[in-house]
């Protein structure tokens, strides 16, 4: 289980069985206005979530992760160029600190259950998301943990 009121990434990484770089692709048919209760009602922001390859979480490497993840950097590039460029502590200061905050607010509510094994969690966005059109071939460019950097075309 992921520990309630936690705010040691080591431990809160141990919860974890394996991390992945990801992409979400945002979409809004409200033309970007709208509440935000109305979007997440209506999933009006999550167009797809692409995941690269999963790298498995290792006790002897939490120690090395933890010091890793606020400092890694994630880039966007579009057609080659780069867009934008963001670090991990852009996500509460640590994407481990995103899974925390989410046991937190699960824990809060009488109504949730706490995370499970094989769940999913996407731990927030490292930059902002940017305008993609059909067509345009968008690419990352990570460093500082060893991820596989990922390419989406748009073609609709």
């Amino acid at each position: 289980p992921v520990p309630v009121a936690c705010n040691d990434p080591k431990r809160l990484l141990r919860s974890a069985e394996w991390y992945a770089h990801g992409v979400e692709v945002v979409h809004s048919h409200f033309d970007w206005k709208f509440k935000l209760a109305d979007a997440t009602a209506d999933w009006a922001c999550h167009a797809r979530l692409v995941i690269g390859e999963p790298q498995l979480i290792r006790e002897q490497d939490i120690p090395s992760l933890a010091l890793a993840l606020p400092a890694m950097k994630a880039a966007l590039l579009k057609g080659g160029v780069r867009q934008i460029e963001g670090i991990g502590a852009n996500v509460l200061g640590s994407p481990a600190y995103a899974l925390g905050f989410l046991a937190d607010l699960l824990s809060e509510q009488a109504f949730m259950q706490p995370l499970a094994a094989g769940e999913l969690v996407s731990t927030g966005t490292i930059t902002d998301a940017l305008p993609v059109k059909p067509g345009e071939t968008w690419s990352t460019e990570i460093t500082g943990l060893p991820l596989q950097n990922l390419t989406i075309s748009y073609t609709e």
